[in-house]
């Protein structure tokens, strides 16, 4: 059957509590498996202009566990509901009690706690432990740094909103007392940059304890055991590395002192996003759907948590839509109301959306043809559906793992989605790999702007800043750096390019832009091999550089540049010459290579001249009966010969050598031919074109005049035009002179990687850094690998992709501190 967009109206229990025992555990069962669902709606937002706002992503929500107990030595009435609200947001379990009679837990608290267990003496003067509120001081000072820098970047970017950002906001500050009356908290008010508490007050606390026996102390006794706590609600970007983050956590307790430490109650990764873009059909027919209807829709990063973050963990595509347009944000407020007419005119526009998403023939076109999508799951109806029990479901249960579900072959079917969607368990390299993948930036004619907010959200999560330059409108120019301890030093540049060459569909076996993973972990899409793996491998060996606390001398420029696949004339060519690449201090590159099927890895120390050569041959023309001297045709015969002895000439060089590469010698291809009226015509002009390659070796003088003197033998007017005639390459010499090179070979001697040097045998942006004087080497880590690039099918394994960037953090501090 076809997957759903779901026909069973569900109520959901629990959302306004975070989902943990609704959706969260329902996604994981056989029924929610049984309905076959594709697809879902979930709930928005309300705007206040004309436009609706969409969700289709969420920042994640990081919380702690948390146990208060009961004394056993006395009979305690239960707490009232007032004053039970007030305990279980903040109890922390204590390290020690002087009483071990304490039991009974209770999990409450939607928040991130930071414990700061510590010995309060009063009198303690020893300079070799910190007192409390000095540990109180050093984490919540880390905090707002934190904050304040996440603000920086949002005022300065005025792209981002703060959904983009991962928040972090200072609920309370809470001590709890262990001494031996049993236990009570205090609320402490801190003033002069949090470093002294002023007063505690909790009379309403206080007074319930006292009618159930228990007298708290006016104070703390010396040899009282206490426990800080403080509070954070932190909300995590669906761009926030969630390991980097937790370390960054980790580290700030190590900086506080011995027996500082985090604690969560729930700590979800990112649940992923889902696509706008046209590898998702859903969105291609909501999106087409809502401008039918004149709809403008604002799509963003939900600020909140929805139950839609479960379904994305699973790999089912969500979007969070609410249809309330001009109405002020009142969600969770008093006086919380929405007008009547706004409320029918969303009945109407979910009609409108619900019918063309169930009925969309491109979606059908995914499916066989005898199937039909049988209706629309709606999450938040409120309807009475009752249990979910064996009765509702029918007699037969389904099975409960992955590999035991009805196998539905289609690309958007939930069996599908589950392996090839981005999933929880797929390393977050590899899904940012895929999303890049994903982002259809293919020639001719490439709108950049996607790939520009996908590297502001990458520098983001790095929490490194981002620049883009315009040398020509449109063409966007985007370095993401990493400064270094010495900034003075020339600096390492490492280049990718966004573009992607194009595709014929009907060649392929999968969708070019999908970025399919199969069972192997191959993944397919134009780009994987040319070149968007090696950004990413650029941005995630930089992610875990930094997470491991590593130091730089050398800063570090990423950059993407436009265009490179059609030469790089609106991209790298023009900005080596301006003012803005003169100030990046660039003193070594690394740039792309190219896939390797054996077990050594590729590395491109130059690149042959481009030389795009038309020849134009004018001759008499006339009927096609009868023989005319000096045709176009004759000429032509000429011309080709020529190049082709050339060509002759050069594949038996090749052929001689097995040393030699073909980057090591002259290449020439007939391209194009062109001309002529009619069959019966004979022609006044013909043009034969030629790709040409010229070796580092040619001597550009030399070559261009024997074109000249064939254009002479060829016949009268017989003359060059060339489409692209590069400048003779500089090449990066691999020796000693070269400290950059003897670096970098050291650190794959280390690695136990070998490198085979070549000259590069067509053209990249590498030729361009040369050419003003500075050192380049190309070098892709894709070994054991087949050769697609601009092929039909190109894949890069998950494996070899993961592996490169392993390579990478090895590479890139070699080369950026040397001396």
């Amino acid at each position: 059957m076809y997957p759903h967009l779901c026909g069973e109206r569900v109520r959901e229990e629990n959302e306004e509590i975070g989902g943990i025992d609704g959706m969260d555990k329902f996604v994981k069962t056989p029924h929610f498996f049984k309905l076959n669902v594709g697809f879902i709606l979930d709930e928005g937002i309300t705007s206040s202009d004309k436009n609706f706002v969409l969700f289709y992503g969420e920042r994640s929500l990081w919380s702690k566990c948390i146990y208060p107990y009961h004394h056993h030595h006395h009979h305690h009435r239960p707490f009232p509901a007032w004053v039970w609200v007030s305990l279980v947001k903040y109890l922390h379990l204590p390290l020690s009690f002087h009483h071990s009679s304490l039991s009974r837990a209770v999990i409450c608290s939607s928040h991130l706690f930071l414990g700061l267990p510590c010995t309060v003496n009063i009198h303690c003067t020893s300079p070799n432990r910190k007192s409390s509120t000095e540990k109180v001081q050093i984490i919540v000072d880390h905090f707002m740094r934190f904050r304040q820098e996440q603000k920086v970047k949002l005022d300065s970017n005025p792209q981002l909103t703060p959904r983009d950002l991962t928040s972090m906001t200072l609920k309370a500050v809470k001590v709890l007392d262990c001494s031996t009356f049993g236990w009570f908290w205090q609320s402490f008010v801190f003033r002069s940059k949090y470093s002294r508490a002023l007063l505690y007050n909790f009379p309403l606390i206080r007074r319930y304890l006292e009618c159930c026996g228990i007298r708290p102390k006016e104070k703390l006794e010396h040899d009282a055991e206490s426990e800080l706590v403080l509070v954070f609600d932190v909300r995590v970007s669906p761009t926030e590395d969630c390991s980097t983050l937790e370390d960054l956590f980790s580290s700030w307790c190590e900086s506080a002192g011995p027996g500082t430490y985090v604690s969560y109650e729930d700590k979800p990764t990112n649940s992923g996003l889902t696509h706008l873009d046209t590898c998702n059909p859903w969105w291609l027919t909501f999106r087409d759907e809502c401008q039918a209807m004149n709809i403008e829709l604002n799509p963003m990063i939900c600020p909140g948590i929805t139950d839609a973050r479960h379904y994305r963990k699973v790999g089912l595509p969500a979007l969070g839509f609410s249809p309330i347009n001009n109405t002020p944000y009142l969600v969770h407020e008093a006086d919380e109301f929405l007008n009547k007419k706004i409320f029918l005119d969303g009945i109407n526009i979910y009609f409108r959306l619900i019918s063309a998403l169930a009925n969309n023939d491109a979606i059908e076109g995914n499916f066989s043809r005898n199937r039909r999508v049988s209706a629309i799951w709606c999450l938040g109806v409120k309807t009475s559906c009752g249990g979910i029990g064996r009765e509702e479901c029918g007699d037969a249960l389904l099975p409960t793992t992955l590999g035991q579900v009805a196998t539905n072959k289609c690309p958007f079917s939930p069996v599908t989605m589950f392996s090839n969607a981005t999933s929880s368990l797929e390393d977050d390299a590899v899904s940012n790999f895929r999303e890049y993948l994903r982002i259809p930036s293919v020639q001719p004619n490439v709108n950049y702007d996607e790939c520009v907010s996908f590297l502001r959200r990458q520098a983001s999560s790095l929490g490194l800043p981002i620049q883009v330059y315009h040398v020509v409108k449109g063409k966007p120019i985007v370095v993401i750096t990493w400064r270094g301890s010495e900034p003075a030093l020339p600096a390492i540049l490492l280049n990718s390019h966004m573009d992607v060459v194009p595709v014929f569909r009907e060649k392929w076996t999968r969708d070019p832009f999908s970025a399919d993973k199969d069972d192997n972990g191959n993944i397919y899409a134009r780009g994987s091999q040319d070149m968007k793996c090696v950004g990413i491998q650029y941005l995630e060996a930089v992610r875990r550089l930094k997470s491991e606390g590593t130091k730089l001398r050398r800063t570090i420029h990423i950059s993407f540049v436009p265009d490179e696949e059609i030469g790089g004339v609106d991209g790298m060519k023009p900005f080596v010459h301006t003012a803005d690449f003169k100030s990046l201090n660039v003193g070594f590159a690394l740039d792309e290579g190219i896939a390797s099927p054996t077990e050594d890895y590729a590395l491109f120390y130059g690149e042959r001249s481009i030389w795009q050569i038309h020849v134009r041959c004018p001759g008499t023309t006339g009927h096609g009966s009868l023989m005319h001297p000096n045709t176009a045709g004759e000429k032509v015969r000429i011309i080709i010969n020529r190049f082709m002895d050339f060509r002759q000439e050069q594949k038996k060089k090749l052929a001689a050598n097995p040393h030699l590469t073909v980057g090591d010698v002259t290449t020439i291809n007939l391209t194009q031919l062109k001309g002529g009226v009619q069959s019966n015509v004979v022609p006044p002009e013909l043009t034969v074109v030629f790709d040409v390659r010229l070796a580092v070796t040619q001597d550009h003088a030399e070559f261009e005049a024997l074109l000249n003197s064939w254009c002479q033998e060829a016949g009268e007017g017989t003359h060059l035009h060339f489409e692209q005639k590069n400048l003779k390459n500089a090449i990066t010499p691999l020796n000693e002179s070269n400290p950059y090179w003897s670096t970098f070979k050291a650190a794959c001697d280390t690695l136990q990687i070998k490198v085979t040097p070549a000259i590069f045998p067509g053209g990249t942006d590498s030729r361009y850094v040369r050419l003003v004087g500075i050192p380049a080497l190309g070098f892709s880590p894709m070994n054991n690998t087949p050769v697609l690039l601009h092929d039909h099918d190109e894949f890069l394994n998950e494996k070899v992709f993961l592996e490169g960037i392993k390579i990478y953090q090895s590479l890139i501090p070699a080369v950026a501190n040397v001396p």
